[in-house]
């Protein structure tokens, strides 16, 4: 699996104000970037788009700080889409909702 760092910085470069990518680095401040608050929802999308990922509801920019802390939530979102599934156990098989008559 390859280093996601670059896609998300031409991301983010752009929808920061007068920024390039080659001024963006995993250690950059996300304030630094003076991104609009009304871009961090599309930001989110193109992410996922990105990387065919599902990021967790209720992540945004509150939280992060800076551009490496918002790669560890994409890392975390590709790390759980390649972890392999635990098989569903069997279920036990109810009568509950039967429309068979009992005697």
């Amino acid at each position: 699996m390859q280093d996601p760092t670059a896609k998300l910085i031409d991301i983010l470069a752009r929808y920061a104000s007068g920024g390039s990518p080659a001024d963006i680095s995993a250690t950059t401040d996300l304030a630094a970037l003076d991104i609009d608050v009304l871009d961090i929802p599309m930001i989110f999308l193109d992410l996922e788009d990105a990387f065919d990922v599902s990021i967790v509801p209720g992540t945004g920019f509150e939280g992060l700080t800076s551009v490496g802390d918002l790669l560890a939530v994409v890392q975390a979102a590709l790390d759980a889409k390649n972890r392999p599934r635990q098989p569903a156990s069997p279920r036990k098989k109810s009568n509950w909702m039967s429309t068979s008559a009992r005697a």
